[in-house]
């Protein structure tokens, strides 16, 4: 058996169309319960949810298992007979006797599978109502909430109406056809009798309706490569004006030249986001052209669609044209000075304080790198310059434009490109998987503005919590932790960034807590970027540091020991070191004496030590096979000789030679977590 089910609305806004399906389906789907199915088939447009399930069995399969209850002495009296609480769980699953074993009472249930015919329509409304609805609305007197009201419903089980209701409206076998293409008694267009599921998409396509989203993607993308072959295809943007059409046609329109002197993705952003336009780029350059696609186009009206589309872009093109213009005329002092009118954060002030915190933490940094006065001070013009385009009337009017404003402002007042690079750069990554910053400038940039936006956000208490993080400090610290990661810039610790930058705060009062918290924050998205990184849960455990580069150094030499053969017998001798010296203090008594050697194994173990720390050793594949011979040295060693003797020099000199070894160790992480 196949079955249709077809909701048509009032349209549904495009962002929504894609995960409203998919819920859709997966309600459906966890609901079938015992019914057995091959596929499911999707359609949507923006007035239209359906779907075919295939292959569905006749009925569900039936249920016949056995169900653990109450303890025996809980649910049967010392007669055998039951007690309250093993007749209360009988009777639940409609029985009148049990069977005790293994000190519990057990029931077994046997029930017949229904039909589908059946269950089938409860599944469907159940499934309606419990959509996720970010948006809801409720029309007239119906108390159902949906998208959009809800104007008629097909269902069909093979050639049969099946019965059903939902927010006021009784299912039957008629759909819609395009309401401007094919004309209908009424607004919602012609009225169209579905046979079967079989003949549901083409007589849709007949109607001028392509109702299967991917065919309708697949049909904008021909087109718009027949159209031309350079146009920008954007696939959040594709993914849109599927959702918006459902007889997708391509018509060209075009601007005027003058409007070519603003930087193009201005331009580009306008066409995309504002107006679902695609740009064309000829050459390795924005063209004047642009291709719309439009869903109600027939022979009279094309032109009067291209007209009016034009029009709009034009004005947009002209507020633009005019921002950019007037913003040009000043500077960057100025842009800066009116950050001072632009609100922060209430407690933490305008972004014209932020700025100057930025900067300290970039000095900081600097400092940290001994960097020389030339980039020192290409660090900081950047990092002063690098938030003026937040007042500038281009990005009050392009807010996703930030960064980008000032670039292309800071290149057109002749600014040296490494800065103007480093203000756009400071924002990345934007986003996981972005691409990092390219220079060590505009790393730096980048840096000071996450930790110091962090930083300063706990310490008045906006913490991210759950879903909560208006502010993106995860996005903000995962960029940090990458950069730090991924480019070989930065050399100090973390820990040493974030303590500075907290101590701005002055006028704050910093508690010993919220310290605390900023660290696991950190020490949180360090884990997850290594659990990104595939390492396994054990090793993360034992190589956290907030020192990024012994970090990465852990990770490969330790990862690679716990991929040895030999591992285990390395790590229980490493880890009979670590035990025995745990609670040892001997401050200044490390110094091993050769002399106060009794045993053979004595000698070996410390000339073993001796030679694998001679020389600073790189951390590669040899110093396996060094720690392999180690380790068979400290089995002798414990083997021979009694640590805790009571000759305080024998002792102490045989404790002085293992927490030697036991701090060897400790640089390479905590081993007693592998």
């Amino acid at each position: 058996m196949n079955y249709l089910l077809e909701v048509g609305t009032e349209e549904v806004p495009a962002r929504f169309l894609q995960s409203l399906m998919a819920d859709l389906v997966e309600n459906v789907t966890k609901r079938l319960d015992g019914i057995t199915f091959s596929e499911i088939e999707t359609f949507v447009t923006y007035r239209r949810l359906a779907f075919i399930i295939k292959g569905l069995s006749k009925e569900q399969a039936s249920k016949d298992e056995e169900i653990k209850g109450p303890p025996e002495k809980v649910a049967v009296n010392s007669d055998s007979s039951y007690t309250k609480a093993g007749e209360g769980f009988m009777k639940k699953f409609g029985v009148t006797e049990g069977v005790v074993r293994d000190g519990y009472l057990y029931v077994r249930v046997f029930e017949k599978g229904k039909l589908t015919k059946d269950v089938l329509a409860n599944i469907v409304q159940d499934s309606l109502s419990a959509l996720y609805l970010p948006v809801a609305m409720k029309w007239g007197n119906e108390k159902q909430k949906f998208y959009r009201p809800v104007h008629w419903i097909v269902s069909l089980l093979d050639d049969k109406v099946l019965p059903l209701e939902f927010a006021g409206i009784k299912a039957g076998n008629i759909s819609r056809g395009h309401r401007s293409l094919v004309i209908g008694q009424d607004i919602d267009g012609v009225e169209l009798p579905i046979d079967s599921d079989a003949n549901y998409e083409n007589i849709l396509q007949k109607n001028g309706v392509i109702a299967s989203f991917n065919k309708r993607r697949d049909i904008i993308v021909d087109k718009l490569g027949k159209a031309t072959s350079n146009v920008v295809l954007d696939k959040p943007l594709l993914d849109e004006v599927c959702g918006l059409v459902e007889e997708p046609v391509i018509l060209q329109g075009e601007f005027e030249d003058e409007f070519l002197q603003i930087p193009d993705r201005i331009l580009i952003t306008s066409m995309q986001k504002h107006q679902k336009y695609f740009p064309v780029i000829e050459g390795g350059k924005l063209t004047h052209k642009f291709l719309i696609i439009a869903d109600n186009v027939n022979d009279k009206n094309s032109k009067n669609i291209i007209a009016g589309n034009q029009k709009v872009l034009r004005a947009r093109l002209c507020d633009a044209k005019f921002f950019y213009e007037e913003d040009t005329k000043y500077d960057f002092a100025h842009f800066n000075e009116k950050l001072k009118t632009i609100m922060f954060q209430q407690k933490l002030g305008s972004i014209f304080d932020k700025v100057k915190r930025n900067i300290f933490v970039a000095e900081f940094i600097c400092d940290k790198m001994g960097l020389d006065v030339a980039t020192r001070k290409t660090v900081t013009t950047v990092t002063e310059y690098a938030k003026a385009d937040l007042s500038t009337g281009m990005v009050n009017e392009f807010a996703e434009l930030q960064g980008y404003v000032g670039q292309q402002y800071a290149l057109k007042w002749g600014i040296d490109k490494q800065i103007a690079d480093g203000i756009y750069e400071h924002y990345l990554p934007a986003f996981a998987g972005d691409v990092l910053p390219s220079s060590l400038v505009s790393s730096v940039a980048s840096i000071s503005d996450k930790v110091e936006t962090i930083v300063g956000q706990f310490v008045i208490g906006k913490i991210p919590s759950g879903s909560q993080d208006p502010f993106g400090l995860r996005r903000q610290a995962n960029g940090i932790v990458r950069i730090f990661f991924e480019q070989d810039y930065f050399t100090f610790s973390l820990k040493d960034l974030i303590c500075f930058t907290t101590s701005l705060y002055k006028d704050f009062e910093v508690t010993k807590d919220t310290e605390g918290k900023i660290y696991d924050f950190f020490e949180q998205r360090i884990e997850q970027y290594l659990k990104d990184k595939e390492v396994s849960i054990d090793v993360i455990g034992a190589i956290k540091t907030f020192d990024i580069i012994l970090l990465k150094k852990r990770e490969v030499f330790i990862s690679g020991l716990c991929k040895l053969d030999k591992k285990k017998y390395i790590l229980e001798a490493i880890v009979r070191v670590l035990n025995i010296t745990k609670d040892t203090k001997l401050e200044g008594l490390k110094i091993v004496d050769p002399f106060l050697f009794e045993d053979a194994s004595e000698r070996a173990l410390y000339d073993t030590f001796k030679k694998l720390t001679k020389t600073d050793r790189t951390w590669d594949a040899s110093l396996y096979k060094e720690w392999e011979v180690l380790a068979k040295a400290v089995s002798e060693f414990f083997e021979a000789v009694m640590v805790m003797v009571d000759d305080e020099k024998i002792k102490n000199n045989r404790l002085s030679l293992l927490c030697n070894l036991r701090d060897y160790f400790e640089q390479f992480g905590d081993m007693k977590l592998l």
